[in-house]
């Protein structure tokens, strides 16, 4: 029998009113004080005219309010549209644009910026969670709001819940749609694969606007354990929690600080650099690694090793396929990983609301290169497009390349991975200028800096004469590598002709 997000969440809040729910900066909030805040913010939603089906805008760092916010909106009968500090105005403005939301939840300055560039069109309700300071603070709404919360419609698990933005190959934001069953199928998913109970006391490190994070806060809430707000380092330790929730790429870090003082389990997610379960076996401690895309609710693979390239078997519930366009019929070629099953999106928002009604979900092609070893054994090989990851999260060239070239005097943009020795990727670019153009390097990095989330930005950049390429006129990227790590850091830089 399919339930609803909201279903779990008042389950858990009837049934440990007293417990803890959310430890965050200090204080505890007991299931009964965040399911309250939840019924409160639906109440204030109903308010405002929000009809099932209306978007709400969230925005802000992971904590008990955001969470609120969340669950709020789902018992409303709207659809969340789930945002952070990771974007920037130009993000969001793009954000806005496609979701057209009726509401805004967040900070109070956040939606003071976006109504001053005219992202967020005037008139549309905003609620505050938090004082200018960035600190969390429980709003106190009127009694009338939260009685209108306790008498909201009751979701479908076939509505949708949430839109989660990621950009495909081109740069260009796009919504993941999801719906209560695909989420509560994740849930259910990771609770035959991680041993996790009302006892567990678990540390949060991923976004809420990124889907291992929100599955996080769905899951854990749902078998009442406690979960600490961990938005910064240093990370908690065995003395603090029992387990942490955490990218893959994060766990060297947290080996070098903690040290042989971790929590009982890991539950990491995305791609590594290293080998993340050998170091944490040798520790006694239990790891789940997966495999995730922003087009899905829960984990795509359950990674098995990392020795080399990162070796996965499909969760239950998700049917992978490896789609290559070789025809050399040996059938074991690589190809695109493409998935499809009962966590994966509806679709995206704008194709929905194109199409305006609901048909048969298509497999989803996630942009992974991989390899089908066995029946039930995939090996991915990296990225099948020009995508790239940065410390954990997905970068692509495309979208830094379209914000260089809108600046004022360049012409053309090549962005591209550098790897350090240690495996960590960073973005670097070749730019060439207009001929009468007299920016300088010092400006386009302030530019970036303005326009892109820190892990986007080029950390390294030459202004060129002309971009390399190959015979065909594609960019030369060896050459482009090359370029970033030998010129010089400043000027203008020849290219000679291929």
């Amino acid at each position: 029998m399919s339930v609803t997000i909201c279903d779990l969440f008042r389950w858990s809040a009837r049934s440990h009113p007293g417990d803890p729910c959310i430890w965050y900066k200090g204080r505890t909030y007991t299931y009964a004080q965040l399911w309250n805040q939840s019924v409160a913010i639906a109440g204030w939603l109903r308010q405002q005219g929000l009809r099932a089906g209306d978007r709400v805008l969230i925005y802000g760092k992971n904590s008990p309010e955001y969470a609120a916010a969340y669950f709020g909106t789902l018992l409303a009968g709207g659809i969340a549209v789930l945002c952070g500090p990771a974007f920037c105005q130009r993000d969001l403005r793009e954000i806005v644009r496609d979701s057209h939301p009726r509401a805004g939840i967040g900070c109070g300055s956040f939606f003071q910026t976006l109504q001053r560039c005219g992202a967020l069109p005037a008139g549309i309700p905003t609620l505050s969670f938090c004082e200018p300071d960035g600190d969390g603070t429980v709003s106190s709404l009127h009694a009338q709001a939260r009685g209108l919360g306790d008498n909201c419609p009751e979701p479908e698990p076939s509505d949708f819940a949430h839109i989660i933005y990621g950009t495909d190959s081109a740069g260009r934001w796009r919504g993941a749609t999801f719906r209560h069953c695909h989420v509560t199928h994740a849930v259910r998913t990771l609770l035959t694969t991680i041993e996790l109970d009302d006892a567990v006391r678990a540390a949060v490190t991923l976004p809420f606007h990124e889907s291992p994070g929100l599955l996080g806060l769905v899951l854990l809430t749902a078998v009442g354990a406690e979960i600490v707000l961990a938005n910064s380092t240093p990370l908690p330790t065995h003395d603090d929690v029992d387990m942490l929730w955490l990218r893959s790429a994060a766990v060297p870090e947290v080996i070098d600080n903690a040290g042989s003082d971790l929590p009982e389990q890991l539950i990491c997610w995305g791609p590594s650099d290293t080998d993340v379960h050998g170091p944490l076996r040798e520790l006694g401690v239990q790891t789940a690694a997966f495999h995730w895309h922003h087009t899905v609710a829960g984990p795509i693979l359950r990674i098995l090793s990392f020795d080399g390239d990162a070796v996965g078997k499909p969760v239950d519930g998700i049917h992978a396929q490896v789609q290559s366009k070789c025809s050399c019929g040996h059938g074991d070629c690589p190809g695109e990983l493409v998935v499809s099953g009962d966590s994966v999106m509806a679709g995206y928002w704008d194709r929905i609301q194109a199409a305006a009604v609901d048909g048969e979900q298509e497999p989803v092609g996630t942009g992974d290169l991989a390899i089908r070893e066995s029946e039930d054994r995939i090996r991915l090989l990296g990225r099948a497009d020009r995508s790239f990851y940065v410390e954990g999260r997905r970068v692509h060239p495309a979208e830094i390349e379209r914000v260089l070239v809108q600046l004022t005097g360049v012409r053309h943009a090549v962005v591209v991975p550098l790897t350090s020795s240690s495996g960590a990727n960073t973005a670097g670019a070749v730019v060439v200028l207009a001929s009468a153009a007299a920016t300088s390097k010092q400006e386009i990095l302030e530019y970036c800096a303005q326009q892109l989330p820190e892990h986007k930005r080029p950390v390294r950049l030459v202004v060129a004469d002309r971009i390399p390429t190959n015979g065909d006129g594609s960019p030369d990227t060896r050459a482009i590598r090359a370029l970033l790590l030998n010129e010089a850091a400043s000027g203008r830089s020849s290219v000679s002709q291929a």
